[in-house]
């Protein structure tokens, strides 16, 4: 036979599974309709381990083929039960909040104070010493919001906020992605070859690096706080010292700008805004969970089947290991999406039912400035 033979036969076989798998999910709807009346759950794991063990036995030497196909049917059949269920049952709260004062890290000009500004501009900002003291504000009521970064397009992520989240039990409400042009910020009339100390965060001096390699080389480069505080610090006391900042802390400050834009291109970084309040605003259209898996093969691919079975769009996946675990890891994952959609509910109880831990993160829309 001939290629265009063999693909003539394929085509034919493709239509006898496509009518078998039209024939199979339309069954998959009755038992749906059953357990649902009998108030059954969906999952069975000793019936999907059979149907896996029957098969493998039937495909021979095309065993691990046959246990991957019917591994991504039996999670398609599931993710079509839940979504007949949720079409049924969910319902999401939704919410509407006063935002009259928003807490966030640093001092005046940092980047999170901005992005505030930008999210809340009617809102009056409280500044706090550290990322912890700001869920602490938002949780005693001190401030209705807080504003923190989460995520940076050139050093990665701000991994201590997601576990923040998990700990107080907060809920991303909103997001922003705010351009980030760092520049190098001295007392009015310093000149480059006499600085001596570079300050900034960790990392703005780490997305700062190369620029600091070529240009200061010889200069010690001090991690602070955040850079707004650097910015304060070179205003008071910095004689041959530098900050690297945001062109707003040069004029909150008094200082003057030896270069605009010393990180890399395209540099932004990703601010949640955060409350203990679970209702989504009107709008939302991206989620962020974390979940984390059982310890067999395939588990990953089997947790993102349902993903693709309801079209949705996954923008982040990441995995973190599991602090007090040995070699046990968490995964954080963001696609577009709202809680009020049947389908996305129903992705997010199949996780929550058959993943070992889940959690919603958040339900939000993400503004670009």
């Amino acid at each position: 036979m001939n290629i265009d033979q063999l693909r003539n036969e394929i085509d034919q076989i493709n239509e006898q599974i496509t009518e078998l798998l039209v024939k199979r999910m339309k069954v998959v709807a009755e038992i749906a309709e059953y357990k649902h009346e009998k108030g059954l759950p969906v999952c069975n794991p000793a019936r999907e381990q059979s149907v896996l063990n029957q098969v493998q036995s039937l495909a021979g030497e095309y065993a691990p083929y046959a246990k991957t196909l019917f591994t991504t049917l039996m999670q398609m059949a599931k993710q079509h039960e839940y979504s007949a269920f949720c079409r049924k049952e969910s319902q999401m709260e939704t919410a509407c909040f006063n935002i009259r004062k928003v807490a966030c890290q640093g001092v005046a000009g940092a980047y999170s104070h901005q992005a505030a500004m930008k999210l809340y501009p009617h809102a009056e900002i409280l500044f706090y010493p550290d990322w912890e003291s700001v869920f602490i504000a938002v949780r005693e009521g001190e401030a209705d919001m807080g504003v923190l970064p989460a995520e940076n397009s050139s050093a990665g992520s701000v991994v201590e906020i997601s576990e923040l989240l998990v700990k107080y039990g907060f809920y991303i409400k909103e997001a922003c992605s705010l351009g980030i042009g760092h520049s190098l910020l001295v007392k009015p009339g310093l000149e480059m070859s006499r600085i001596t100390k570079v300050l900034s965060h960790p990392q703005a001096l780490n997305q700062c690096k190369d620029y600091i390699a070529k240009n200061l080389p010889h200069a010690e480069v001090i991690a602070v706080s955040n850079t707004a505080e650097a910015a304060r610090m070179v205003s008071q006391d910095g004689e041959k010292t530098a900050a690297i900042a945001s062109e707003v802390c040069a004029g909150l400050y008094g200082l003057e700008s030896l270069a605009e834009n010393i990180a890399p291109q395209n540099n932004r970084t990703r601010f949640f805004a955060v409350s203990p309040q679970s209702g989504i605003l009107p709008g939302a259209d991206k989620v962020s969970i974390l979940f984390t898996l059982p310890h067999v093969e395939g588990s990953l691919y089997t947790a993102l089947v349902p993903f693709a079975c309801a079209g949705l769009n996954l923008t982040k996946l990441e995995s973190r290991p599991y602090r007090g675990r040995d070699f046990e890891y968490k995964f954080f994952l963001d696609f577009l999406g709202s809680l009020s959609d049947p389908s996305v509910m129903a992705v997010i109880e199949m996780c929550r039912q058959e993943l070992p831990e889940m959690k919603v993160l958040g339900n939000y829309t993400e503004h670009r400035f």
